[in-house]
């Protein structure tokens, strides 16, 4: 799989249904956004660092990433701590989306660097709710900040 473009926001989850989902609420909020779902860690990890089948990818890191817990290959919290320990990954938002709501797993993700923790819903509404909440406040918040900053005058 060769994507020669970077990437707004990565969503990383196996599940067809819910990588849809998940994908339909982030058109809806973030329209124009760059989207890429990718259905494992390792396929994630090799995204992110630019290896294997995306080495040719232009360079950049995502914006965001949403992340499913329950991923073959590498599992999503192994996923968390590999992004934790490089310098400029760990800066990449990243916000879980699972259907556990196992106290462990929440606080481990935290302790990984997660910047949110999101119990899938079972409802459509809600589920779409609660994406776009989160694209909201990671993405056109951070974008807005960021304009922002560069538009202010110069104090010197």
């Amino acid at each position: 799989m060769n994507i020669s473009t970077s990437v707004d926001v990565l969503v990383v989850d196996d599940r067809d249904s819910d990588a849809e989902l998940t994908m339909f609420a982030l058109r809806r909020e973030v329209s124009g956004a760059r989207l890429l779902r990718l259905k494992d860690g390792e396929q994630a990890l090799n995204f992110v660092f630019r290896s294997q089948a995306f080495s040719d990818r232009t360079p950049g890191l995502p914006r965001l990433i949403l992340l499913d817990l329950e991923t073959p290959i590498i599992g999503g919290l192994e996923m968390l701590e590999t992004l934790h320990r490089d310098t400029e990954a760990r800066n990449i938002p990243t916000v879980v989306l699972s259907s556990s709501s196992n106290p462990l797993a929440i606080e481990r993700s935290y302790e990984l660097g997660a910047r949110g923790y999101i119990v899938k819903p079972h409802d459509f509404a809600c589920y779409c709710t609660e994406v776009e909440r989160v694209a909201e406040e990671w993405c056109i918040e951070r974008e807005r900040v960021y304009a922002q900053l560069i538009s202010a005058p110069c104090i010197a």
